[in-house]
């Protein structure tokens, strides 16, 4: 089935937000690399963020905006009966089954 106007739309802005989140995330020039939840510790009620650690937990923020934008369009995609899903492991990995 055909994307609507509409959908198009949602898509087409989803898509721009994520990469705003992903260039925020990893700026040119200043990529990193961290394993998946290297964050989490840092956010124990009482801890105190250094710095450094401040900035892989804004890092994980942009990352983790980024992958909710990219796992909304297979919503989109769902809603408008395409058959196809594009990132279902970011919805996965942050543990949103979505719709059944």
């Amino acid at each position: 089935m055909p994307l609507s106007e509409s959908q198009r739309r949602e898509l087409a802005q989803l898509f721009l937000v994520a990469q705003v989140y992903l260039e925020t995330a990893s700026p040119e020039g200043e990529d990193c690399a961290m394993p998946l939840g290297a964050t989490k510790d840092a956010f124990a009620p009482g801890t105190r963020l250094s710095p450094d650690d401040w900035s892989l937990a804004v890092r994980a923020a942009h990352l983790a905006s980024a992958a909710i934008r990219l796992g909304s369009i297979d919503d989109v995609l769902r809603r408008a009966n395409t058959g196809r899903e594009l990132y279902g492991e970011c919805r996965t990995y942050f543990g949103r089954a979505g719709p059944k």
